[in-house]
């Protein structure tokens, strides 16, 4: 992972954090975005004091495509070649369907498909050059249903397809496209997603480290493998779910329909 040149979105809290220390630790040269500019300065002078590597950061928010689409040109344009771009900016609701706003609802695809979308087409040919990967922060909810989150499971879903199918179009190219779908991860994206801290409750024994698993994420990196699941139970849910829908359909709705 040496010099090789990586793109984090969604990089100023959560697993996106996370996966920054790990790329800086093993001396990547990182190029890092999130909506927070206060907060990725904070980010850069912590990988530089933690790690002694330098990092370049670019603010933008990823529910506006203009932003998106300019920093995508500025960064293509600066960068003749990129290694690996990892997209983890995401925004999530936890509420019933019939609840949710329209702006909700336009929010969540806008920041976790078409953002992500425009980002990796406008980065792609440098992508490209280098024969490099995308990995794509994709969730378990685009695999196994539960109440209350629709539109973000609809989000993910289409995230979870489109990593499936970009990947069989670059492979002639040797570009790599990697799924990573998570299960519930202990970051403050519940705190925003689901404010009653319900959601956070039912998910607790289920919850994920934030920087166990950016370490399993780099791991990956300059692999050939085609997806990471976690937790493995989960994974292991999504096939029963396949096999018996019935049965999981009664689980879901009594273990995780909290009011």
């Amino acid at each position: 992972m040496k010099n090789k040149t990586i793109v984090i979105t969604g990089a100023t809290s959560g697993l996106g954090e996370a996966i920054a220390h790990v790329c800086a630790k093993r001396k990547a040269h990182l190029i890092l975005l999130g909506r927070n500019a206060e907060k990725l300065k904070e980010i850069q002078e912590s990988l530089l004091q933690q790690h002694q590597v330098q990092c370049e950061t670019y603010q933008a928010d990823f529910l506006k495509i203009e932003e998106v689409q300019a920093v995508g040109e500025k960064i293509a344009r600066k960068y003749s070649v990129i290694d690996v771009l990892i997209n983890n900016a995401g925004v999530g609701y936890f509420e019933e369907f019939s609840n949710l706003s329209v702006e909700k609802i336009t929010a969540t695809f806008q920041t976790n498909v078409l953002s992500l979308m425009v980002f990796s087409k406008i980065l792609l040919p440098n992508i490209t050059k280098s024969k490099g990967e995308i990995i794509n922060i994709s969730s378990m909810s685009a695999k196994f249903s539960s109440p209350k989150s629709s539109i973000y499971a609809a989000s993910k879903a289409a995230v979870t397809h489109f990593s499936n199918i970009l990947r069989l179009e670059l492979a002639k190219k040797s570009v790599r496209v990697r799924l990573v779908h998570t299960g519930p991860i202990r970051t403050p994206f519940h705190e925003k997603a689901d404010k009653t801290g319900e959601y956070a409750k039912k998910v607790e024994k289920w919850m994920l480290n934030a920087d166990k698993l950016a370490e399993e994420i780099s791991q990956t990196i300059g692999t050939k493998k085609r997806e990471l699941n976690r937790p493995r139970l989960m994974s292991v849910a999504s096939v029963w779910a396949t096999l018996f829908p019935r049965i999981t359909d009664y689980f879901s709705q009594n273990v995780f329909n909290y009011k």
